[in-house]
């Protein structure tokens, strides 16, 4: 009985997940915000170092760069910050 109940959820939750991939497909999402675009800075700065093992400054990507804003108090600011480019972002930092 437990078995054959354990089956039927598991078959449950297949026909589930297969429902929502035909009713709602995703989209493909991309890192790059483009320049001019409505990014926060944080976009862009994810976007040069993603995925890691693409920057040589960055080798480990976001996880190695976030604890860096973090110590210098940038996270929010560079959420919140829109300016279009990654060069007029790197201007806040500051280093």
């Amino acid at each position: 009985m437990k078995n054959s109940l354990t089956r039927l959820i598991a078959g449950l939750a297949v026909l589930a997940l297969l429902a929502g991939f035909a009713i709602g497909p995703a989209g493909t999402a991309f890192a790059d915000p483009g320049e001019g675009g409505q990014a926060g800075c944080m976009g862009y700065e994810a976007s040069a170092v993603s995925p890691p093992g693409t920057s040589s400054e960055a080798p480990a990507g976001m996880p190695f760069v976030a604890p860096i804003f973090l110590e210098f108090g940038l996270t929010t600011v560079f959420a919140q910050e829109q300016l279009g480019s990654h060069e007029a972002c790197d201007s806040l930092l500051p280093f």
